[in-house]
């Protein structure tokens, strides 16, 4: 499991939940908006300021990747490696693309959020369908 940036909003578990509603839409009208456009998000940040580090990775410019094949990724887990001679090690992946790192801004994601909502999906098909795979 992975992310595309180093750092959750959240570090005990209990607040999940909370989280997760705070990224809903509005209980009134449960129209579909932007994850920034209402005061349950804020809500949230506002009490909770470890999140502080992912909202400020969240509203920068990496917060939209352009596709896949261009956005960073970070482990979730930490794993405990053991080479031959018995040594263990903790290691936690991070994946860079080989293609460098590259984002929308948020009018560029709403045009072609609108025109194709599954455009990160249809990008990485295509460039493999194409040979330009994906490296990290």
């Amino acid at each position: 499991m992975g992310n595309n940036a180093p750092v959750f909003f959240i570090q005990d578990a209990i607040k999940f939940p909370d989280f997760v509603h705070a990224l809903k839409p509005e209980p009134h009208n449960e129209m579909p908006q932007g994850g920034s456009a209402h005061d349950t998000f804020w809500d949230f940040f506002a009490q909770n300021p470890e999140s502080t580090h992912a909202v400020f990775w969240a509203m920068s410019d990496r917060g939209i990747p352009k596709n896949y094949r261009q956005m960073e990724g970070f482990g979730v887990h930490t794993f405990r490696l053991v080479n031959k001679e018995g040594q263990s090690y903790f290691v936690k992946f991070h994946w860079k693309p080989l293609h460098g790192l590259e984002s929308l801004v948020w009018d560029e994601a709403q045009i072609l959020h609108g025109k194709d909502v599954d455009f990160h999906r249809k990008d990485l098909y295509e460039s493999i369908e194409k040979g330009d795979y994906p490296e990290w």
